[in-house]
């Protein structure tokens, strides 16, 4: 599966007009096989003194799942309801990884409880949102998760993390079916370009004016959901909301 990931990203490259569906099938796959080489048996089985590198890549591998998923979600124009609804399983997927890494490090019976008890509110939180997706999972970990639940709910954590770990093992990979369109959103930066031979000078606590020209792609709505970070020299931090003035439309390209 490795080689289908080189092709995808291959194919992103050489046709710009599936840049986008490629790089998103590309991501998917990645967060799989992320998943399932943190759920090998073999790593698993490690005496206690290896837990530690055990726990270390099962957990950077749920946080970078974690972090794909978002961009997934976010970053990609076109997406339907049956994308998004895969995108939040393979999250669940890995929340459940790092509750099963928190619960092999975790020795307090009362933190351990509680984080439990908010990763099944996400399993029902997803039931409700994706209830009419449900019936195209079967096999999958939500799936069974579900079916399950009357058990979980009343187990004690050591037992709710010893299901989780047997359900995302004996799950089945959701197959991923795209749209005809998928575009990944792109800003570019004009300027400032970072690199300018006059930098603006200012007076701590007064206004100065930054001009901003940046050319924005596939970006849906970008007057509600387009937002500056502008860094200073102290470094503060400050997110600016352009008014709807600012942007620009020439054709199917807008700038700010």
């Amino acid at each position: 599966r490795s080689s289908d990931l080189r092709d995808l990203q291959r194919l992103g490259e050489l046709r710009s007009d599936l840049a986008g569906m490629a790089d998103f099938s590309a991501t998917y796959l990645q967060c799989q096989l992320l998943l399932i080489k943190a759920l090998q048996d073999n790593m698993w089985n490690m005496p206690a003194p290896l837990y530690i590198k055990q726990n270390s890549l099962a957990s950077s591998a749920a946080k970078q799942i974690l972090n794909e998923t978002y961009k997934m979600e976010f970053m990609y124009s076109g997406l339907e309801y049956r994308q998004v609804a895969i995108i939040h399983h393979m999250r669940l997927q890995a929340k459940a990884l790092q509750l099963i890494v928190t619960a092999r490090t975790t020795r307090g019976a009362e933190t351990l409880f509680g984080i439990c008890q908010n990763f099944l509110l996400e399993v029902d939180f997803f039931q409700r949102c994706f209830i009419s997706e449900l019936p195209d999972m079967p096999d999958s970990f939500v799936d069974k998760l579900l079916d399950l639940m009357p058990r979980l709910v009343n187990s004690k954590p050591s037992e709710v993390v010893k299901i989780l770990q047997a359900t995302l093992r004996q799950s089945s990979h959701l197959h991923l079916t795209l749209p005809e369109r998928i575009h990944r959103a792109s800003a570019t930066i004009i300027e400032p370009t970072g690199k300018s031979d006059c930098p603006l000078k200012f007076t701590a606590g007064l206004v100065v004016a930054l001009d901003v020209d940046a050319t924005l792609e596939h970006v849906q709505d970008p007057q509600n959901t387009v937002k500056v970070q502008v860094a200073y020299p102290d470094g503060q931090v400050q997110v600016i909301h352009p008014k709807p003035s600012d942007f620009r439309n020439p054709g199917q390209i807008g700038r700010a």
